[in-house]
């Protein structure tokens, strides 16, 4: 199962890509460059047009994710002093 496959079964929604890569640093020079007045501008163009047909997402790992997300949601719920211990940086869900 490839990323693409596994971000639509985990959303359990239909995913869109880009046919090319380099969309995205290609927008950032183009807007910082004045060539698009806003990244808006830049998607209407060149993105949208490139987008391949929507893929519906794989019932099965839809299923799992769906029943596995509480408890995901539960342990993003925990404190993580380990976190803070080993890098100083202090758990961005708990300040």
């Amino acid at each position: 199962m490839g990323l693409r496959a596994i971000l639509s079964a985990s959303l359990n929604a239909p995913v869109r890509v880009p046919q090319r890569d380099e969309a995205g640093a290609a927008m950032m020079a183009a807007v910082a460059i004045r060539s698009y007045p806003d990244m808006d501008a830049y998607i209407a163009e060149w993105v949208t047009p490139l987008l391949d047909p929507p893929k519906a997402p794989d019932p099965a790992p839809a299923q799992i994710y769906d029943r596995l997300f509480p408890a995901f949601a539960a342990d993003m719920d925990r404190p993580r002093p380990h976190r803070v211990a080993r890098t100083g940086v202090p758990d961005k869900w708990h300040q």
